[in-house]
């Protein structure tokens, strides 16, 4: 796993000592490239700087036919709240420039939250 939050990288290696966790921003993943069969990114895309270079490290990291689930919300109003919240035109956009195809689009939760799932 990788977080920007120290504390959230030593909570989540707390609770699941097996597994690998690293201090990491989206937009510069501290993984090799095509080393991921799966990356799950679940309500942070609205905090990165750089959409499209998160999009574009996420790509980086998977392997072929590697899947992609970004999950994020969709609110309008997000944006009184100065979110940075993303279209579905402009998240399939930032897919296909990274190289992925996306293979579904699906509203929650009375459609607050968008679900992206893209293949590479």
């Amino acid at each position: 796993g990788v977080d920007p939050a120290e504390q959230m990288i030593l909570e989540a290696a707390r609770l699941n000592p097996q597994a690998t966790f690293k201090v990491g921003f989206a937009e510069s993943l501290p993984l090799p490239d095509e080393s991921a069969d799966i990356v799950v990114s679940s309500l942070s895309f609205h905090h990165w700087e750089d959409h499209q270079k998160g999009i574009q490290e996420m790509a980086r990291v998977l392997r072929p036919e590697g899947l992609l689930c970004l999950a994020d919300h969709n609110m309008l109003l997000s944006k009184l709240w100065r979110e940075k919240v993303k279209s579905r035109k402009e998240i399939q956009t930032f897919m296909v420039e990274a190289g992925l195809t996306v293979r579904r689009h699906q509203g929650m939760g009375l459609r607050f939250v968008l679900i992206t799932l893209a293949q590479k």
